[in-house]
């Protein structure tokens, strides 16, 4: 089944950047355009409008490629996490590892908020990495399908999230 959560950034963002304990936050100051991977080198390519010297103190930093008024960061991909990126390519999200997954929940920034009552409010994102019930039953009733429990709740990556489609 192809869906499901809809794409409106890359999704390297969300699952991508905190392999190398990074998210799109920590590139704000030089105004973060967007993250991409590149399959052949294994890296991690961030696009800003401009390379504040302190981005390349960032672990992993290999080299900078300025492009007129595009500036980008390529950044290794820890071998650990090679697998990971594997499972990134299928939309497999959810069988990520479970240190893939932890860097996605400690560095990923994404939001996440749990009140008083107990309940937690928290990303789709993340509810798509864990293949969280809630949101397969809300897909199940908004889209009047029957998910199984090998689908995942978000579709492959799309083209906009590889560097050699820049």
């Amino acid at each position: 089944m192809d869906l499901l959560v809809e794409q409106t950034q890359n999704l390297s963002n969300y699952f991508l950047l905190p392999m190398i304990k990074r998210s799109a936050k920590d590139f704000a100051g030089g105004d973060f355009v967007n993250s991409y991977l590149d399959i052949e080198n294994f890296h991690i390519v961030v696009e800003v409008e401009t390379a504040l010297p302190r981005y390349k103190d960032f672990a992993g930093y290999d080299f900078t490629v300025d492009k007129g008024s595009r500036v980008f960061m390529f950044y290794y991909i820890p071998v650990v996490f090679h697998g990971d990126v594997a499972l990134f390519v299928e939309g497999r999200y959810s069988q990520f590892s479970d240190l893939a997954k932890d860097h996605v929940h400690k560095y990923g920034k994404l939001p996440f908020v749990q009140h008083y009552s107990g309940e937690v409010e928290k990303s789709v994102w993340l509810h798509v990495l864990d293949r969280s019930e809630k949101l397969k039953e809300t897909l199940e009733n908004q889209l009047d399908v029957y998910l199984s429990d090998n689908d995942e709740l978000a579709s492959k990556p799309n083209n906009n999230n590889f560097f050699h489609n820049v």
